[in-house]
């Protein structure tokens, strides 16, 4: 079977409710489109953007990135994570731009295809170090503080 097909088959799956997790290298446009989110990682394993897969090209345009006509968006994502692209009438980015930028975003776009209708704020809170100083953290002296993430 062709990538297409198996992608379309996978779609089919993920459209009764049962979640489809996969990694894809380079997909054409055509098996591109038929993702409902997508999850972009930088060096490092770093996330530069997840979310619906028809926002990513909104959100790099915000970033100051313009896609050249007739490119196809997935390998457009590849040349700016790696650097390749530069932004339009803007300074040099930054090796840690896209991941500093990513997490300044107040508001994280949630893979929002099925079960989610609006962007939802996440907030991580530090619990406070100092409990693990006052004997509630644990004895192997490692780091105890917990992140909390609330959705």
């Amino acid at each position: 079977a062709s990538s297409l097909e198996v992608c379309k088959i996978l779609r089919d799956i993920a459209k009764l409710g049962i979640t489809v997790v996969t990694v894809i290298h380079q997909p054409r446009y055509d098996i591109f489109c038929l993702f409902d989110d997508v999850l972009l990682l930088g060096t490092g394993g770093r996330t530069v953007y997840v979310g619906r897969t028809d926002k990513a090209l909104d959100y790099f345009t915000k970033l100051g990135y313009t896609i050249p006509p007739h490119t196809n968006p997935a390998d457009f994502f590849i040349d700016v994570i790696s650097g390749s692209v530069k932004r339009h009438g803007l300074a040099p980015m930054s090796s840690t731009f896209l991941f500093d930028e990513w997490e300044k975003q107040q508001y994280h776009t949630l893979p929002l295809s099925r079960n989610r209708t609006k962007t939802e704020k996440i907030e991580i809170e530090e619990k406070d170090s100092d409990e693990s100083s006052k004997g509630k953290g644990n004895s192997s002296g490692e780091d105890s503080s917990d992140a909390e993430i609330e959705i």
